[in-house]
């Protein structure tokens, strides 16, 4: 008898998961409104709270679009293999990776908001120069993985908490690997490695500015951009 690992699920996958099968059963089809949150939980026995980020994975993902005060609705381009990008998603490999990036969301974007107050010139010159490193090689066409992962080491050191850093090094490996991985995608497209490298220079300029809400916010709007440039 030949045993296989049991693999690990949360249950936004679950959810998703569900939603793939009436994809393939033919019961929803492009266009068509997935049920309301409400009744995909009770007829889940899950949590709303769930079935809200099962639904933002899919948004990030384009494999739905949201319509404010209306529902959630299946994107309509039929050519797109919707199914195949279903499977990546609930994929342990995917995993793994979404929940990397959330970890960095729970510790960067702190980091963020205390290194605009905190800064010193010193730290702004150390950022300014991983921008620079980051940007001479996104020019250069190369995937700039150490260059990304330095920037944000450097604003982590800016934060001036000792335990943060030594956190944010704990993933060091897991970070580059992720690194490597998500901009190899972005620099088969493109323009995106130019964007990545916009929402680099505006959390500078935030740090800069000491403006620590907007250095927060754009942090997370970045980390979110690289979960969706992942699922994309």
């Amino acid at each position: 008898m030949k045993l296989m690992p049991v693999q690990k699920q949360r249950v936004y996958q679950m959810i998703i998961e569900q939603i793939k099968t009436s994809i393939e059963r033919g019961e929803l089809h492009p266009g068509d409104r997935l049920p309301s949150e409400r009744d995909l939980a009770e007829a889940l026995s899950v949590s709303r709270s769930a079935v809200r980020e099962a639904v933002s994975v899919l948004e990030s993902a384009r494999i739905v679009k949201i319509a404010p005060g209306i529902g959630v609705f299946l994107e309509e381009d039929r050519n797109k293999d919707v199914l195949a990008k279903l499977n990546e998603i609930v994929s342990p490999q995917n995993t793994n990776l979404i929940e990397l990036i959330e970890v960095r969301q729970a510790m960067e974007v702190q980091a963020a908001y205390l290194a605009a107050l905190r800064r010193t010139d010193a730290d702004l010159r150390a950022i300014q120069s991983a921008l620079d490193a980051l940007e001479r090689s996104v020019k250069a066409g190369q995937v700039a993985a150490e260059e990304d992962y330095l920037f944000h080491l450097r604003v982590v050191e800016a934060a001036g908490n000792q335990m943060l850093m030594e956190s944010v090094k704990f993933f060091s490996d897991k970070c580059l690997a992720g690194l490597h991985e998500s901009r190899s995608q972005s620099l088969g497209i493109p323009g995106k490695s130019r964007a990545v490298l916009e929402e680099h220079q505006l959390i500078y300029s935030a740090i800069e500015q000491r403006n620590a809400d907007r250095a927060r916010d754009m942090m997370w709007e970045h980390l979110q951009n690289v979960k969706a440039r992942y699922l994309s």
